[in-house]
């Protein structure tokens, strides 16, 4: 088992949250880590900084769970450039006083421009004053993977 740290569509109110996408996945605690994170249009991306920090979940997943994610994300461990976000270790502070080390999915910069900053760190409060959000597409247009299982 390993902790995953999730900033945007895969927090609880997401377009794809965790809970949804895996049932099983255990609830450890909301938190925040240090970064900033990017407005993508239908979805974030994530940088570690530390010039602010992003508000988020901790869910402890399994090893396959981890896969699933990896697939959602388009992480492939054997080719970082060719990845849109790379799996990476972060400590989270947690609401309720304790850290722990975990793992987020950051962007890519090779294929994301990193330029409108939610200032608040907080993506799913942030989308809320966006209205309607675009489709999900990666940047070669291609439609984001919806797994709900």
């Amino acid at each position: 088992m390993s902790l995953i740290f999730v900033y945007g569509t895969l927090r609880r109110d997401g377009s794809r949250p965790i809970p949804l996408l895996l049932p099983a996945a255990e609830w450890v605690g909301d938190g925040v880590a240090r970064g900033c994170i990017f407005d993508f249009g239908a979805y974030p991306g994530f940088k570690r900084d530390d010039t602010g920090e992003v508000v988020g979940e901790v869910y402890r997943v399994t090893p396959e769970m981890v896969a699933m994610l990896d697939e959602i994300e388009l992480y492939k461990a054997d080719d970082w450039p060719g990845s849109y976000y790379w799996r990476v270790s972060v400590s989270v502070h947690l609401n309720t006083g304790a850290t722990v080390d975990a793992e987020a999915y950051e962007v890519n910069p090779f294929y994301f421009k990193c330029t409108q900053v939610i200032p608040s760190g907080d993506w799913v409060a942030y989308a809320k004053t966006k209205g309607e959000l675009p489709a999900e597409l990666w940047p070669d247009n291609r439609p984001v993977a919806h797994k709900l299982r």
